[in-house]
């Protein structure tokens, strides 16, 4: 799989829309290719002018600038950048498009609540090529690529080690590349004449400043407890390492199911668990789709918005909703329960027996108040008289964190762990 740079951006707004400076005042030398720190900027744009204007359900000043993909054309030329926005309470807001030319305009497109989950687009993709390929060999991901088609024709695109190639829609439609391809009357996108006019606005865009969160996920052992990185990169001195790790399990992202709500983290992260169980019990999964999935845990939930548009659940409502729900689609010997300030080896021994449970935090230094899907673990086992290091491995549903995360243990004030299990197997 490509891999992504994962990082989060925070938007300082000194002024909500951008000044009219002239061009002599900058010092960005622009070569025929935009760098991706400022396309970045061109997104912040965006934001800036639609809530400087009010023209804005979804944004605020709270809005982060997240993932920065390279969006390449059918030929396989780099066009653009994909611009990911998110929310406080870490649901998709959008994205914007953002051309890589120096010479086009700079903002080719954007929306506030459609959001293309890469994650979940490879996994459609790995299913229809597996329904498709009769081959009994695995099919796994080789290459995965967002496309632009033109237009707001945006999809990833995913060759497998079976030699298949599959893209993916943002309404999770798969199709085969001759298909797409062929759709075309020109694969190759056409580069850009020179255009001062344009040059002058990428110019304008780098008085915006931003700055990397302090919350950041991507460095060597920080202060929070959650990294995408190895903790092997900073442990030492440790005799062995005890781990376990669950793989196949979902990560579904939250999303705004209607303009500035957000669909939650408790049902979102509940969906994933469901989503494990429907490989043997197909009539959990009736829409093919996760995220009716999550939005049937809502209601059982008791899944509420607060005043911002993010979803706030009872973590009594947690056990008691996955239940319902399994017992409603046809698995009525289905039981959750939670375990309030679970220990290590209670995640442990639910991650040994192959299933992957539910976290909620309580001021956790990262995610604060949040639910996430704990799929592994790992522990640096020291002497006797020395202390072990231990972390969760877990799958967030914030866009801004696609693929792996490892919390340290104890990085909370309060846990609470919710498990599902099935009476009779």
């Amino acid at each position: 799989m490509k891999l992504r740079k994962k990082l989060i951006m925070s938007v300082i707004i000194c002024a909500l829309l951008l000044p009219a400076l002239p061009l002599n005042t900058y010092a960005v030398s622009l070569d025929k290719m935009v760098p991706r720190e400022l396309a970045q900027k061109a997104a912040a744009s965006v934001i800036i002018n639609a809530v400087g204007e009010g023209d804005t359900k979804s944004w605020n000043k709270q809005t982060r600038i997240g993932v920065v993909e390279d969006v390449y054309d059918p030929s396989g030329q780099l066009v653009a950048y994909r611009v990911n926005f998110q929310g406080s309470g870490g649901q998709a807001e959008g994205y914007s498009l953002i051309s890589a030319f120096a010479d086009e305009e700079p903002v080719l497109m954007w929306t506030e609540n459609k959001a293309l989950d890469e994650e979940e687009a490879e996994s459609v993709a790995l299913s229809q090529i597996q329904s498709q390929n009769r081959s009994l060999v695995a099919p796994k991901i080789e290459e995965s690529k967002l496309v632009w088609y033109g237009g707001i024709k945006l999809a990833v695109e995913v060759e497998s080690n079976t030699g298949d190639e599959v893209a993916v829609d943002d309404t999770m439609k798969a199709y085969s590349l001759t298909e797409l391809k062929t759709e075309e009357t020109n694969e190759s996108y056409p580069e850009p004449t020179y255009n001062e006019s344009n040059r002058a606005k990428w110019k304008q865009f780098d008085s915006i400043v931003l700055s990397v969160a302090s919350d950041d996920v991507n460095g060597e052992n920080p202060w929070h407890g959650v990294t995408s990185e190895n903790p092997q990169s900073w442990e030492t001195n440790y005799k062995r390492i005890d781990k376990s790790y669950i793989e196949g399990v979902k990560s579904l992202k939250q999303w705004d199911y209607e303009s500035g709500q957000a669909s939650g983290c408790s049902p979102t992260a509940g969906s994933n668990i469901v989503m494990w169980f429907a490989k043997q019990y197909p009539s959990l999964n009736p829409t093919g789709d996760p995220r009716s999935i999550a939005l049937e845990l809502r209601k059982t939930m008791n899944t509420y918005q607060d005043s911002e548009g993010t979803g706030l659940t009872n973590y009594l409502n947690i056990p008691s909703g996955l239940q319902q729900y399994m017992r409603e689609h046809g698995v009525p010997t289905a039981y959750a329960k939670n375990i309030s300030l679970a220990i290590y080896s209670e995640y442990g021994d639910r991650i040994d027996d192959g299933t992957p449970v539910l976290q909620s935090y309580w001021d956790q230094s990262h995610y604060g108040n949040h639910t996430v899907t704990v799929v592994g673990y790992k522990e640096y086992v020291r002497n006797v008289l020395e202390s072990n290091s231990k972390y969760l491995v877990v799958k967030n549903n914030w866009t801004s964190e696609p693929g792996d995360y490892y919390v340290k243990w104890g990085t909370w004030n309060t846990n609470v762990m919710t498990y599902v299990y099935v009476k009779g197997n």
